[in-house]
C-alpha cells in the first residue's frame, strides 16, 4: 500500500496542498468553498476510468453520511460562499478528504496510508484531537467522483497558525523566547490570530474573525 505525507493549510481564501512521496514533492491549491449537495445532484460529476476532467475541479466526498461539494466544483457549479464565519475545524476533514482524493485521482489509487500535518487558528488548536478523531474515521471509507476509496491515518500532528514564524524566531534567538514572554500574531484573511509563549512554553491561544476582509 502506498504512503505519502499530506501537509495541509485551511485558508480563509484558498486550501493549500502539498504531498511528499518517495517520488518526490507535489503542491496545489484548492478553492476554500465547500457546500452540502445531495448525492443526485453529484452523479453527473462522477469521473470513469481514462477520464481526462481535471479531478481539481471535480471535487466532491461523503463525509458522515452525508455529501459535500468541494473547492471549484462548490464554487461554480452549487453557487457555495466561503465559509468565513464558521470555523476552520468544522470544514477540516471535507477538505483533507477532498485533497487527497485529488492525488488519489491523479494517481489511479484505491487505498493509500498518510501522514497528516495541517494548522489551525490558534483559538481552534484545542479542537485537533476531536478534528482527528472524526478524520480518521471519515478517511476509512468515503465516496467520490472514481469511487469508494479507503486511507488509514497513520501519524497526525496540527499546530496554530503561524508556528513556523514562532518556531524559527526560537532558534535564531533562543535567548528572548527560553526567558520572555514572546508573542506571534497573525492577520490572515479571515482570521486575526495571537498565540504567546513564556519561558519557551505556549500558553495563551485565541483567534477571531477579524481579518482582512473585516478590515477592507
Amino acid at each position: 500500500m502506498p504512503k505519502i505525507k499530506v501537509a495541509t493549510d485551511f485558508g480563509g481564501s484558498s486550501t493549500k496542498v502539498i504531498i511528499e512521496t518517495e517520488a518526490g514533492i507535489e503542491a496545489f491549491v484548492m478553492a476554500s468553498e465547500t457546500i452540502e449537495v445531495p448525492k443526485m445532484m453529484l452523479q453527473g460529476y462522477a469521473l470513469g476510468s481514462g477520464s481526462q476532467v481535471n479531478p481539481l475541479h471535480s471535487v466532491y466526498v461523503s463525509c458522515q453520511g452525508k455529501y459535500y461539494a468541494v473547492g471549484s466544483l462548490a464554487a461554480g457549479r452549487f453557487d457555495a460562499f466561503r465559509g468565513l464565519k464558521k470555523p476552520k475545524v468544522d470544514q477540516a476533514a471535507i477538505k483533507v478528504l477532498g485533497a487527497v482524493w485529488v492525488y488519489m485521482a491523479n494517481h489511479q489509487i484505491d487505498q493509500m496510508e498518510i501522514d497528516l500535518v495541517c494548522c489551525l487558528p490558534p483559538g481552534e488548536v484545542k479542537q485537533s484531537s476531536n478534528f482527528e478523531t472524526a478524520l480518521r474515521k471519515a478517511l476509512t471509507k468515503f465516496d467520490t467522483p472514481s469511487g469508494i476509496k479507503a486511507v488509514t491515518l497513520d501519524k497526525y500532528r496540527c499546530f496554530p497558525e503561524g508556528m513556523g514564524i514562532f518556531t524559527k524566531h526560537a532558534q535564531e534567538r533562543p535567548e528572548i523566547v527560553s526567558q520572555h514572554q514572546v508573542a506571534t500574531f497573525i492577520l490572515g484573511f479571515r482570521n486575526a490570530s495571537l498565540f504567546s509563549a513564556t519561558g519557551g512554553r505556549l500558553d495563551y491561544f485565541r483567534s477571531t474573525d477579524l481579518g482582512f476582509t473585516k478590515i477592507v
